[in-house]
């Protein structure tokens, strides 16, 4: 699975080869990941990154999620997945993560258009969902910048290793 953003941005699967390289550079983003993102000490080696990316293929082949790496200039930068996909009520929800050092060049959002639009396309979504973190001003931005509605604010919504955080909900509907 290959998907073209922009000359500079695709979206492509993980494989077992990027263990080490998806490990290496959540390493270097621990500290900024962890303010957001409940999952950083269960990915401290390279066989998490491996185990991570076997259930991401298992996922994908079950088509319960799909999650494929973000690249950008062919550098592994994040990653971004359709969670929870529900192909009854043709809807999912996205998430998304991306290194410190790539913030600000839009190419989360570029990635989820692109995303959107396969989604539509391939798997017939109609429905799109993503939560983020209230506090979370930067991920809460890319939503709205890319059509969604905020539809609800959850109290409490993710244990976030030693508090609660509370979720903004986005939804985007097409046709």
């Amino acid at each position: 699975m290959f998907l073209r953003v922009n000359e500079n941005i695709y979206l492509d699967h993980l494989n077992i080869n990027l263990a080490k390289d998806l490990a290496d550079i959540i390493e270097k983003n621990r500290s900024y990941l962890k303010q957001w993102l409940p999952w950083l000490n269960h990915s401290i080696s390279p066989s998490d990154s491996e185990q991570f990316i076997k259930k991401c293929l298992k996922d994908y082949e079950e088509k319960t999620s799909f999650t494929l790496g973000v690249w950008y200039e062919k550098n592994l930068v994040g990653l971004i997945s359709f969670n929870d996909i529900n192909l009854q009520k043709n809807e999912t929800k996205i998430g998304y993560w991306l290194v410190e050092n790539r913030m600000g060049y839009g190419i989360i959002s570029a990635a989820c258009k692109t995303f959107i639009q396969y989604g539509m396309a391939v798997l017939n979504l109609k429905k799109f969902i993503i939560c983020c973190a209230k506090q979370n001003h930067k991920s809460s931005a890319i939503p709205l910048r890319l059509g969604f509605i905020k539809v609800a604010e959850v109290k409490d919504a993710e244990w976030l290793y030693d508090h609660y955080v509370d979720h903004n909900v986005f939804e985007l509907l097409c046709n």
